[in-house]
């Protein structure tokens, strides 16, 4: 029997630009000028893409800072450097994104999707290391260039098995995560350790992957598992790949690790609740995950479990 393959493509294009009107001036040492307009600043900070706004507090005679993006508090390192961004002037902020990419169904059962993005920074504002706030936020032009690749088998559409066996791959590609000027300090403008046009940026794995592999019951339960991998990045601007001894442990090639972690649900019959276990880190590997306030280490071996209740 013929089956029709049904194919998607799409293309999408971004461009998006954010600039700041005015400047922000802190009183230090002198009766002078204080700008008080509220203004919001995109960052990518720690690996993660935020947005610092703060307002005037004409009571305090500061500003208030808080941070979008997260749930979690600002640290006092953090801080610091939101206080480096309040006190500088900043430049114009703006990027440019592209995005194309195809997604296809070639066989019941077996699905695919590809894309590829190219994300284009004239003033993107990084961070290396920040441990005690002595090496503060920096700016600079930066250039991300990349491949998407997603994918997923099941036996379900494939063998019209009543039972479903089940393989999910996500794959990205990054070969480009480079500085294109040398990113400077907000404080003083000086180069931002060991920052160099053309060094790769800092937390920027080349190769990315997290694959599952599942079985799901014609009863219900499900029992997957899955290797999450990560490869080498650098934690600094200078790009060091060679941890210096004695150090502080803020510089140094982060060397890739792979990661196995293991799922169960199972819902129970006749009532609106499903049992779960999880077990993180199965095999309780060590491996550092972040150097910006020293080394530190992936989460060791973590078992959970409960109860969804549906109303």
């Amino acid at each position: 029997m013929n089956r029709n393959v049904l194919a998607l493509s799409c293309v999408a294009i971004l461009v998006s630009a954010c600039s700041k009107s005015g400047t922000v001036d802190v009183n230090s040492g002198g009766p002078r000028a204080v700008q008080t307009q509220a203004r919001s600043e995109p960052i990518f900070y720690n690996g993660k893409h935020y947005a610092l706004a703060y307002t005037y507090n004409d009571a305090m005679k500061v500003f208030d800072v808080k941070v979008s993006g997260t749930t979690t508090p600002m640290k006092p390192d953090s801080q610091k450097d939101a206080v480096n961004i309040a006190s500088s002037s900043l430049g114009y902020f703006a990027c440019w994104n592209f995005e194309a990419g195809v997604r296809a169904q070639a066989h019941p059962g077996v699905a695919v999707e590809s894309s590829y993005f190219r994300n284009e920074f004239s003033n993107q504002i990084a961070v290396g290391s920040v441990a005690g706030g002595n090496i503060p936020l920096s700016q600079g032009k930066a250039l991300y260039e990349g491949l998407e690749l997603g994918t997923r088998v099941e036996s379900a559409g494939l063998a019209n098995t009543p039972w479903n066996l089940y393989l999910n791959t996500a794959y990205t590609l990054l070969p480009t995560a480079r500085q294109e000027d040398v990113f400077r300090r907000l404080d003083n403008g000086l180069a931002a350790d060991g920052s160099a046009a053309g060094n790769r940026l800092p937390y920027a794995p080349r190769h990315t992957v997290t694959s599952t592999l599942g079985f799901t019951a014609a009863a219900g339960w499900d029992l997957r598992l899955e290797a999450v991998h990560v490869g080498s990045q650098f934690s600094d601007f200078a790009n060091t790949r060679v941890a210096p001894l004695g150090g502080d442990g803020l510089r140094g090639v982060i060397k890739p690790y792979l990661v196995f972690n293991l799922a169960a649900t199972y819902p129970l019959p006749g009532m609106p609740a499903t049992l779960f276990v999880t077990v993180k880190n199965l095999f309780d590997r060590d491996y550092i995950v972040d150097r910006t306030r020293g080394i530190r280490v992936g989460a060791p071996l973590l078992v959970q479990g409960g109860v969804n209740l549906r109303f």
